[in-house]
């Protein structure tokens, strides 16, 4: 059965355990990410997983940088923000860095004034780096369980020869520290967590020869 409802994430007693919890788009905007991050461990069942989404630093410099400025121009969050805030993209000159970096970026995902709202007006707004993202993480007591977009993460993404050898001899931290190194465009991080240690399982040839997939009954209305 599906339930919705609307309440504060502070504010969850009664609910829970559960075995997975997605969070996306809403720690980062909490006055004390931390409290928020607390609140959704408390509710993850011992071998649940937590997937969460949260800004990294690189990737938003040009936003950061437009929000601020239209704080300090003191434009709002209403329509009157929306006007002026729309108004300074097209205000800056066509070679500025923020106006350049809005138009090639992020134009298409802000046609909606909501969109574009959330991204330069929202008032409250907290953004991370790999470091303080695992200090962040370890503030709950949870272990990090691996990126749930690898890809972006793997150095072969954008070194190759000598360089990528060198990549591949790095611990797994470091390999991501230098993708965060090379890749300012990252603009957010999205990973699981886990309440218990998960390890890896090592599969041989024949474990895989036997694997099947299986029909999610869903699907069938079963």
């Amino acid at each position: 059965s599906l339930r919705q409802e609307q309440r504060s994430l502070l504010d969850l007693s009664g609910e829970g355990p559960f075995d997975y919890i997605n969070s996306v788009g809403v720690l980062h905007h909490l006055d004390q990410p931390e409290a928020g991050l607390h609140a959704l461990s408390g509710l993850l069942a011992p071998h649940g997983l937590l997937h969460l989404f949260l800004y990294a630093d690189a990737g938003r410099w040009e936003i950061h940088r437009a929000q601020q400025a239209l704080t300090l121009l003191g434009v709002g969050t209403g329509a009157e923000g929306l006007r002026l805030g729309r108004d300074l993209f097209e205000t800056l000159p066509e070679t500025n860095r923020l106006a350049r970096h809005h138009r090639e970026r992020w134009a298409i995902d802000c046609a909606a004034d909501a969109n574009f709202a959330d991204m330069y007006l929202h008032p409250q707004e907290t953004s991370y780096n790999l470091e303080r993202l695992f200090q962040f993480i370890e503030t709950a007591g949870l272990h990090f369980a691996g990126f749930s977009n690898p890809e972006v993460w793997d150095p072969a993404r954008l070194l190759q020869g000598e360089l990528l050898e060198r990549a591949h001899g790095l611990s797994p931290r470091q390999q991501w520290n230098l993708v965060e190194q090379l890749d300012p465009d990252i603009s957010h991080f999205e990973f699981f967590l886990s309440a218990e240690t998960i390890t890896p399982p090592v599969l041989s040839d024949d474990d895989l020869g036997r694997a099947h997939g299986v029909r999610q009954p869903c699907l069938w209305g079963e």
